[in-house]
């Protein structure tokens, strides 16, 4: 959901400089200047959101073997069968029939919704 985002938990005036020095940061998220405090609320939810794979999805994972619209790109408008979601890549690999049979084609899953 925040890719590159990364949340600390810290008292900030303590331990800035170390921070700032961890290998990957660039910056803090700040309004009006000061960093941008997160209640333990919210990162609760996140956490009761988070899969497996450590990886926190938005919406309805699609199942395999669903019916899907293709909504965007050069199929828009076509139906295909979900063969495999691809998580990392946030892809799906759909079945779809093409020239009398079916092929499996990979495209981003925001370019499909249930049919």
């Amino acid at each position: 959901m925040f890719p590159g985002y990364l949340f600390v938990k810290t008292l900030l005036a303590n331990e800035f400089t170390q921070i700032m020095w961890t290998p990957g940061v660039k910056a803090f998220v700040c309004f009006g200047g000061s960093p941008a405090p997160v209640d333990d609320s919210v990162i609760e939810f996140l956490r009761s959101r988070e899969g497996p794979d450590g990886l926190i999805r938005c919406g309805d994972p699609l199942p395999q073997s669903s019916e899907v619209r293709i909504i965007s790109g050069p199929f828009r408008g076509l139906t295909a069968v979900v063969e495999q979601r691809l998580p990392a890549r946030e892809r799906v690999r759909v079945l779809m029939y093409i020239l009398a049979r079916q092929t499996p084609v990979e495209l981003p899953e925001k370019w499909v919704r249930r049919a």
